[in-house]
C-alpha cells in the first residue's frame, strides 16, 4: 500500500505518463522518475512559497498522527504479546453472573468465605476465566451474600403465600 503523502493535494499526476506529476496551482508538468516528490517539493517551496508553507505544517501533523498510531498498535502489540488482559468491568453482566456463582457455591458447599483469599483458589479461578474479578471478603460478607439471602428469602415468601393447605394431617 502506497504511503500518504500530503504533497499530493498540491500535485495530480499526469495520466498514462507514469513519472509526471502536474502542479495544480501553476499547471508547471515536472518530473518524479528519479526524485519521487523532490522536484514538486522544491517546486513547491520557491515557486509557491505559501502553499510550501501550508504543506510543511500538513506533513508535520500527518508525521505526528502517524507517529502515535504507530505508538498505539506497538502499546497493543506488546499487550497481546505479554498476556495483559483487561479484567471485567465492575458491572460487566459476565462479573456480576460470576459473583452470583461463587456466593451459590460458598453457601451451598459450605466453604469459609476465606477461600476467596486462598492462593489456590483465586489461581484456578484466574484459569477459568482471566479476567473475573474475585470479590474480596468485605464484599461477599456486606454485599453479595445479603443479596443472595434476600433474593432467597423472597422467593421462599412467594412460594409460601401461593402454596394452599391441600390436606388434612
Amino acid at each position: 500500500m502506497p504511503v500518504y503523502n500530503p504533497l499530493w493535494e498540491y500535485f495530480t499526476k499526469v495520466e498514462n505518463i507514469p513519472d509526471k506529476a502536474n502542479c495544480n496551482k501553476c499547471k508547471k508538468d515536472l518530473s518524479t522518475k528519479n526524485s519521487g516528490t523532490t522536484n514538486a517539493s522544491y517546486h513547491l517551496e520557491h515557486q509557491h512559497p505559501k502553499l510550501f508553507h501550508e504543506y510543511s505544517k500538513k506533513k508535520e501533523l500527518y508525521a505526528k498522527q502517524k507517529q502515535k498510531q504507530s505508538q498505539k498498535k506497538s502499546k497493543q502489540q506488546s499487550m497481546i504479546d505479554f498476556g495483559v488482559i483487561q479484567p471485567y468491568e465492575q458491572h460487566n453482566a459476565i462479573q456480576k453472573q460470576l459473583e452470583i456463582e461463587l456466593v451459590k457455591m460458598i453457601a451451598k458447599d459450605m466453604h469459609p468465605l476465606s477461600i476467596v483469599e486462598n492462593e489456590g483458589f483465586q489461581l484456578f479461578v484466574k484459569l477459568l476465566d482471566p479476567r473475573f474479578r474475585i470479590p474480596c471478603r468485605a464484599t461477599l460478607t456486606r454485599t453479595l451474600l445479603p443479596n443472595l439471602y434476600n433474593k432467597e428469602v423472597g422467593k421462599l415468601s412467594f412460594e409460601l403465600k401461593t402454596t394452599r393447605d391441600t390436606g388434612t394431617y
